[in-house]
């Protein structure tokens, strides 16, 4: 515990007259708080500053950093007991900490995951692991991204699970483009793709739901809930598969309306997407991809189709290079 106070004590003292027992304490108890919420908060990073002692404060907890980050106030302003004075607008990065402990005079510590880093007007003066692990802080999950950015989701989901079936199966006969129809159909094989893929990589999630139903609503397929409100995604495929159902473009269309119907019996969703899993051949796949737009909602997006690979890369170069000698 000590290596981890360090000589921060001493050093804020002189710079800023507050007690060495006041920062030790704070210290010790970020610490402690970070110890036992990472798991929670590790794609969560936040600033704790030192303040005035605080009589009547509420103690520091995980759900309120989760709430307060959620709607951009990622620093909160604390005393040596951790209860919170106020919190404020800001992101949990070293730039913003410098900068807000460099133009106010102020002892803070930003947290990632289990790393943390003290910052004092504005200079770092320390950084450690307080789970004592040899970690560079630096290399973080490349993957991990809010909600808000779910085109980077869904783009990381392609190149790096469903992209020449890396995490699931999904072709029955791939040189025939045929699809494999699971024991609840081919929908199911793409849903838990995806369902897996948000659990593990939303990194403002608060829950991610399996096709959830309550009292009197419709079956959507994913629900992903974040402090903002919660985001549905509708899934869908298109092509043949080995129990002999096609899907065409008109599926496009359908799944469309489906969100239509759900978006408008939940007006407190953020927005909704329609992702569609492409079987069909690379020519229909862009010349057959339309669809009517005055059946999308005006909080869903536009229908994500994802083309789904049959040939290796060897193949396709040689295909292309066939193309570019004619």
């Amino acid at each position: 515990m000590q290596q981890l106070i360090g000589a921060a004590p001493v050093q804020v003292n002189f710079a800023l007259n507050i007690s060495e027992s006041r920062t030790k304490e704070f210290l010790q108890n970020t610490t402690a708080f970070v110890k036992r919420n990472h798991h929670q908060l590790e794609h969560t990073p936040y600033i704790l500053v030192l303040s005035d002692p605080v009589a009547k404060g509420e103690p520091l907890t995980v759900q309120q950093v989760l709430y307060s980050c959620g709607l951009g106030k990622c620093i909160f302003f604390v005393d040596e007991k951790l209860r919170i004075s106020r919190t404020e607008d800001g992101e949990g990065k070293i730039s913003a900490c410098s900068k807000l402990t460099s133009e106010r005079n102020l002892f803070a510590v930003l947290v990632t995951d289990t790393y943390i880093y003290k910052l004092l007007r504005g200079n770092t003066i320390d950084e450690g692991d307080v789970a004592g692990a040899p970690k560079n802080p630096l290399v973080g999950s490349k993957w991990h991204h809010p909600m808000s950015d779910f085109d980077s989701l869904l783009k990381d989901h392609l190149e790096n699970y469903i992209k020449q079936e890396q995490g699931v199966s999904y072709w029955s006969d791939k040189q025939k483009r045929i699809l494999l129809s699971g024991e609840n159909g081919t929908e199911e094989i793409f849903h838990r793709a995806l369902f897996w893929w948000l659990k593990h990589y939303v990194s403002n999630r608060l829950k991610v739901y399996g096709q959830p139903k309550g009292l009197g609503q419709y079956a959507s397929d994913i629900i992903v809930v974040t402090i903002e409100g919660c985001y549905l995604i509708e899934i869908k495929w298109l092509g043949k598969n080995k129990s002999g159902t096609t899907c065409g473009q008109d599926h496009i269309d359908s799944g469309l309306a489906q969100v239509m119907i759900y978006l408008k019996g939940d007006e407190d969703c953020v927005s909704g997407h329609l992702v569609i899993y492409d079987g069909r051949c690379f020519e229909d796949h862009q010349t057959k991809s339309a669809h009517n737009d005055s059946l999308r909602h005006v909080r869903c997006t536009k229908p994500k189709i994802l083309f789904l690979e049959s040939e290796t890369p060897s193949k396709q170069a040689v295909q292309i290079a066939k193309k570019n000698a004619q």
